[in-house]
């Protein structure tokens, strides 16, 4: 199941609320794998000039991670962390952790 990295019985272990909404959107996969991926320079995020803060989970999918870093490197001022005990999920997995670096940069910017 999409969302849930955990490996077999990692979808039953999530929150009955998580689990409706990612069943709820399981209909949109099919068009988004169908749809040509979006393309995204660096030279067209160096021109944002926005607070950014990049969270990624420590068993996120190096390829998930990798994008999130280059993010990161990219904009100007740009920060990237890492969510203990979380991968792709973070805020469900981690969410104390999750709001605690949310909260600290939204109090730094």
């Amino acid at each position: 199941m999409t969302g849930s990295r955990q490996g077999a019985g990692g979808f039953s272990q999530l929150p009955q609320t998580v689990r409706d909404g990612l069943l709820a959107n399981a209909k949109t996969i099919g068009p988004n794998i169908a749809a040509p991926a979006p393309t995204v320079t660096c030279d067209e995020l160096h021109v944002l000039h926005v607070p950014t803060l990049v969270l990624n989970g420590e068993r996120t999918r190096m390829w998930y991670r990798l994008i999130g870093q280059a993010v990161a490197a990219c904009v100007p001022g740009g920060r990237a962390a890492t969510i203990e005990a979380a991968g792709h999920m973070a805020i469900v997995e981690n969410p104390i952790q999750t709001a605690t670096l949310l909260m600290q940069f939204i109090a730094e910017n």
